[in-house]
């Protein structure tokens, strides 16, 4: 049975002390101390903008980090400074020998130093030792962490950051002299960022947006580190709590200092997904869900791959197969209640393990008519996090994606439970559905036949299984 319960501050007080106040969740107003940027894409034509803005009159030292899509591996990172009111661009464009670099104009001041002007390559360093590292496409699709790792707190920094009238910073010298001398000055967090993305396709005259996941009061303690540093990563939660948002409760999830990283998890896990789909051929529809588990590579990049647990995930990463494999469970409906539970077949390509599975860390999900071309119906034309489901007799409709708790050879997974016997069954997951249609049907504008193309995305939808011993 599941058992939720509501967190007053009274409660909160007596079970954690003062810092209970302060524990990391989602914040539903779209404001955090964190962004999480679901998706960035280079492939099939699509550029990716990204856009971070300070809402608040404080100046800011804010991690960027873009990850590709397999296993979570950085390809590019760096800090940025934030004048207050300030809003910072950038765009995620194909580079041939790259798979993707990142392009901006704006002049917010980065270290440790301001893009090159055309544009920062993506990198491979961190998985220079895989199989097929230096392939382009792995860099070409992922995701974005925006960490803020404090505010600045001394007057010549922050005079450095402002812009002045012309709209430029003052002197970004300043800021990255000192962020090179390890001499930045920041006090805590306060939160106040929020973000947005943008998936744009000019040949095909399409354009769509989401928001990224907020999180807030996700450190109660400065957590800036010199550029070129890998840190502050998820696992930088303090103190290590999290208050779950689970209907109109709060339930608190205390996991403790060396499972900090379980804090985060909880805030983001759910039990099941869904969202919609159309695949309509008369409107040549296409849909690609993007289904993102942001802290799985704190989990599957296990010493020992035989014996090593990596609950809340199924599996460990394996660099051979360049996987870490989860199963699923799912069902889709047509608009008219009839619906169809997969018994057999599988994803493709298939996974490493039998069954429905995703296996990566950042998955592109095509929805496709069955008895056709997947290929044809990529959205985002992903390569290094492609997936791809048949689905038999509907043309749109939608679909509900489960997180299966089981067990197997690497023992219990599907759920985490913390320090104070809360349990939350599903896995940390974010993402949205993105549909493209298009109207075939000839428009005469000037005597030209002229074809529309229309897309959106809805983030998933969810449901939480969350319990107290």
């Amino acid at each position: 049975m599941k058992k939720t319960f509501l967190r007053s501050a009274a409660i909160a007080m007596a079970v954690t002390g003062a810092s209970a106040a302060h524990a990391v969740h989602v914040n539903t107003d779209g404001l955090g101390e964190v962004l999480l940027y679901p998706y960035y894409t280079a492939q099939n034509d699509f550029v990716t903008a990204v856009h971070v803005v300070n809402t608040t009159d404080q100046a800011k030292a804010v991690k960027v980090r873009f990850l590709e899509g397999k296993n979570s591996r950085e390809v590019l990172d760096f800090n940025l400074y934030l004048s207050p009111f300030d809003v910072w661009t950038g765009t995620v464009v194909p580079d041939a020998a790259n798979g993707a670099k990142l392009i901006s104009t704006d002049t917010s001041c980065i270290a440790p130093n301001q893009l090159p002007a055309g544009g920062q390559p993506f990198r491979n360093f961190e998985f220079a030792s895989d199989p097929n590292s230096g392939d382009p496409n792995r860099r070409a699709e992922g995701y974005i962490e925006l960490i803020e790792m404090g505010v600045l707190n001394v007057p010549a920094q922050i005079d450095a950051v402002t812009h002045d009238a012309t709209g430029n910073p003052d002197n970004c010298s300043v800021i990255t002299n000192a962020d090179f001398n390890g001499t930045v000055g920041v006090s805590e967090p306060v939160g106040g960022l929020f973000g947005s993305g943008h998936l744009v396709s000019v040949e095909g005259g399409v354009r769509t947006s989401y928001d990224p996941v907020a999180l807030d009061d996700f450190s109660d303690a400065p957590i800036w580190f010199t550029s070129g540093s890998t840190s502050p990563s998820l696992t930088d939660v303090f103190p290590p709590t999290a208050d779950i948002l689970d209907g109109n409760q709060v339930i608190f999830y205390d996991a403790g200092i060396p499972e900090a990283i379980d804090a985060v998890s909880a805030a983001l896990t759910q039990d099941e997904i869904y969202n919609e789909y159309t695949i309509d051929a008369g409107r040549m529809s296409q849909t690609d869900w993007i289904v993102t588990f942001p802290t799985k590579r704190f989990y599957v990049n296990v010493a020992d791959p035989v014996n090593d647990p990596t609950q809340p995930f199924q599996n460990p990463w394996l660099t051979a197969d360049l996987a870490a494999c989860h199963n699923v469970e799912f069902e889709y409906f047509n608009r008219e209640e009839q619906g169809i539970t997969p018994g057999t077949g599988d994803f493709s390509p298939a996974p490493v393990i039998p069954g429905f599975a995703l296996c990566n860390e950042v998955n592109t999900l095509t929805l496709y008519r069955s008895g056709t071309d997947p290929d044809d119906g990529r959205l985002f034309g992903a390569v290094s996090t492609a997936a791809a489901l048949a689905i038999d007799n509907f043309q749109a409709g939608w679909m509900r994606m489960g997180f299966a708790s089981g067990s197997d050879a690497q023992g219990d997974y599907g759920f985490i439970t913390s320090a104070n016997g809360v349990t939350a069954n599903g896995l940390p997951v974010i993402g949205f559905s993105a549909s493209r249609n298009v109207n075939t049907v000839d428009v005469q504008i000037d005597g030209l036949n002229v074809y529309s193309a229309v897309m959106g995305s809805n983030v998933h939808k969810g449901n939480k299984d969350i319990f107290q011993d």
